[in-house]
């Protein structure tokens, strides 16, 4: 069930790139510059499609060039925040949502996982990247408390 919620979210947030306009290229080459050990199509390919099945609210309209950092972000923080509401939901060991994060996903073991990840940079440069993407595509950036 964590693997599958895991994916499922980071799947979700790879259609929207793709939908945006970004290329599945852009978003391997930023993941992997950051550490992540997976390319998005090996770990969406255990998935049936679930293009369909994307939230349709409406989205800020985004520049042709996006920033690298913002496709690197939007993906890493569509697991951040799936890893927080899995933890709160379902009262599951941090430990187990990272392991899984890091030997499945290819999340950066280096980080040591999403939860560990976010425990590690401290409240206020998280909220403030949280806000930042927010404003720009939309409320689902803003982590579950």
């Amino acid at each position: 069930k964590v693997l599958t919620r895991l994916i499922n979210a980071y799947a979700q947030e790879f259609y929207l790139l793709k939908r945006d306009g970004v290329s599945e290229a852009m978003i391997d080459k930023d993941l992997l510059a950051l550490g992540f050990s997976r390319k998005i199509a090996e770990v969406i390919s255990w998935l049936r499609p679930i293009e369909e099945r994307i939230v349709t609210s409406p989205i800020h309209a985004i520049e042709k060039d996006m920033l690298h950092v913002d496709v690197s972000e939007r993906m890493i923080f569509s697991l951040l925040n799936e890893a927080m509401r899995i933890k709160n939901e379902e009262k599951i060991d941090p430990q187990i949502i990272d392991y899984a994060a890091v030997k499945v996903l290819g999340f950066p073991d280096f980080w040591g996982g999403p939860l560990f990840y976010l425990e590690q940079m401290g409240p206020l440069p998280i909220e403030e990247t949280q806000k930042r993407l927010a404003a720009l595509y939309g409320e689902r950036f803003l982590l579950t408390k």
